[in-house]
This record gives C-alpha cells, structure tokens and sequence, in this order.
C-alpha cells in the first residue's frame, strides 16, 4: 500500500505537507482520486507483505515513477536499459498494474506497461520503435484503427490512445498547419462521435478540450497570415467547443480588431473579463477597443 500512495504523491506532484492540505481542501477531484488510493491501499483482500518483501516493492514503484517521469523517449530508453534487471521483470508488471489501479487508469501508466509487456516479449528496441515516430504520424496510423475495432473497450481504449497522442501532437512548436487542420478534421468528424457513442462523458469533454485548442491554434496561424476570415471561423469553433475558455475569446477579440470591427469585439472583451478579469493582455485590448471605437467615431 505505501509504494501505491508514495507513487500517487510523485504524480499528483504533491512535495510537502503543506501542499497535500491545501490541495485536499480545493480541489474535491484530488479527494476522490485519494479515496480511491487509500481503499486500495488499506485492501484486506491483499495478501500479507513481509517487511523486506515490501521495501522491495517500494523501491521498485519508485524506479518505476522515475522511468515514467524521464523527459522524453530517449531518455525513457536509456533508463530502461540501465535498469533492464530490475523493470524487465514479472513484479515490475504487478506494480505496475497496481499503480494502475491506485491512480485512476492513469493513461501514461498504461502507456509504460505496455511498453513494459513489449520490451519483454520483444526486447527494449522494439518496445521504443513505434514511439520514435512524431505524434502526427502515430495519429495517423491510429485513426485507421477505428475502422477495425467494434468492442466498446477497444473503442475506449483507442480513443484514450489518441486522446494522450493529441496532447503531446498540440504541446509541439511550429505545428505545420496542414497538420493542424487534419488533425481537427479527424478530431471532430472521426474521433468526437465516437467518444460520444461511447457514453463516456471525460472522453467527450476531452476531445472538446483539444479541439477548442487546435482551433485556437489555427487562429493563430491564419491572424499571422493577415487571413483574418479564417482567423474569426477557426477561433469561434475553439470558443463552440470550450465556451467557458477565457483565452479564446480574447484572441476572437482581437481577430475582430485586426479586422477593424471594433463594436464586434466588444462582446467577446465583456466575457473574456467576467471569465478571466485579471488576465495580463486585457488591459492592451480594452485600450485598443477604445482607441478603434475613438477613431472610428472620429471618421464618422
């Protein structure tokens, strides 16, 4: 139990005392997921631990922490390797699944069990193979996926795969729009309906929750080819599938003053306040709006 709640701590990114307090005071999902960790731990179905036997295990929850928390796949491999004795092993597989279960699914942890389950049924080159490739093309590769599977745990399973590849496909730099734009394309026409035939709400909210960011990000792209048109149509799909996001509605603001439509930003600057009133850039585009309205009533 006490390797399970110490790797719940290193992933909540809980460091002190103080900070397990608060957190448990604000935020009612950190309570649930505690709960959660706390019934597994004290589970009286488990078997007895011998002292020894159990700092082993402790010892070897927190490789496992630390392997999952390497800064990229290179460096993930190379500490695999390192420790190959150690995590290439039957009781890595069993603490990790019990990490699993004691942290709600965590999809990077089932992520490194698989990685795990590969490296050693087919050594630790063929584990990392696939994962070498961009985000953009594992996407790819699993969107012809949905055309194979029917079960809805497969379903689920891919979708959360995509879901997890997404994130890491939207956090790059210099994203090619192309890119972008089929990636929102399959997000919204292939992956979104799934999720919502699969009648689970956190995969939903989730695909929304991207596609508000990719469209937002493709607003960006075309406000900096002066595509103001498109600009205006991309931010407002961001602000239809995340309407309470601050963000975009000041960036939708924006597009509108770029576009010199100073009375059409004036709704989106009213919500971006109500939403988000201490967010830095609102004072630089309220003092643009008056400044647009100024001299637009100037030339009237």
């Amino acid at each position: 139990g006490q390797a399970v709640f110490s790797a719940f701590a290193q992933l909540e990114g809980v460091e002190s005392d103080e900070q397990f307090r608060q957190r448990l005071q604000e935020d009612a999902e950190f309570r649930e997921r505690l709960e959660d960790i706390m019934q597994l731990a004290s589970d009286n179905s488990a078997p007895d631990i011998a002292p020894e036997q159990a700092q082993q295990l402790q010892a070897l929850a927190d490789l496992l922490i630390e392997w999952v928390q390497t800064a990229d796949w290179e460096a993930s491999q190379a500490y695999l390797e390192a420790h190959e004795a150690d995590l290439l092993t039957d009781d890595a597989v069993n603490v990790m699944q019990r990490l699993i279960q004691g942290n709600n699914g965590n999809q990077t942890l089932v992520q490194h069990l698989n990685i795990l389950k590969t490296a050693l049924a087919n050594g630790i080159e063929a584990a990392y193979a696939p994962l070498r490739k961009s985000p953009f093309e594992q996407l790819q590769e699993l969107r012809q996926v949905f055309d194979r599977v029917q079960k809805p745990e497969e379903v689920q399973a891919v979708i959360a795969r995509w879901l997890m590849l997404g994130q890491r496909f939207l956090q790059q730099k210099d994203i090619p729009q192309d890119h972008l734009t089929q990636f929102s394309a399959d997000c919204e026409t292939v992956i979104l309906p799934r999720a919502v035939a699969s009648g689970e709400a956190q995969l939903v909210d989730a695909c929304k929750s991207l596609l508000g960011w990719a469209y937002n990000s493709l607003n960006m792209e075309y406000d900096n080819q002066k595509d103001y048109p498109r600009a205006l149509a991309a931010v407002s799909k961001a602000i239809e599938y995340q309407p309470q996001q601050a963000m975009y509605y000041r960036n939708r603001a924006g597009t509108h003053m770029d576009m010199k439509a100073y009375a059409s930003a004036l709704p989106d600057l009213e919500k971006a306040q109500e939403l988000e009133p201490d967010a830095q850039r609102l004072p630089e585009l309220w003092k643009t709006y008056h400044e647009g309205m100024a001299k637009s009533d100037d030339e009237n």
